[in-house]
């Protein structure tokens, strides 16, 4: 149940851009991302195999899907990084390919840095 607060802690907190995010929130919220793409990836391809679902159905449904799962990754990704005391700027590194991953796994493996006993 702790995986599912998790989760809708992160999307309540979708806009709010103050605070930190410890790693275990990060890394919850990267493995619930990966079960819904694994989920919706399997369904669309089901659906479309059976010519239920047109491409700009299709089309529609990925960048909803999309945009509401990449809102409060943003925000949770700065927070993230405010806890690894790491500048902000650093989340422009998602924009460049393999950096981006790199970033991901900084955030997902380093330890917070402050002082503050997060």
């Amino acid at each position: 149940m702790d995986f599912l607060i998790t989760i809708l802690n992160i999307f309540f907190n979708t806009f709010n851009w103050k605070g930190k995010a410890s790693r275990s929130e990060f890394n919850s919220y990267i493995v619930f991302i990966l079960i819904v793409a694994f989920i919706i990836g399997f369904s669309i391809i089901k659906l479309m195999s059976e010519k239920d679902l047109d491409e700009q159905t299709f089309d529609h449904i990925i960048n909803i899907i999309a945009v509401l799962l990449y809102m409060p990754f943003i925000s949770l990704s700065i927070r993230r990084l405010r806890d690894m005391n790491r500048p902000i700027w650093l989340h422009l590194l998602y924009y460049i390919p393999f950096v981006g991953i790199y970033v991901i796994y900084l955030q997902c493996t380093e330890t917070s840095r402050s002082n503050s006993g997060w």
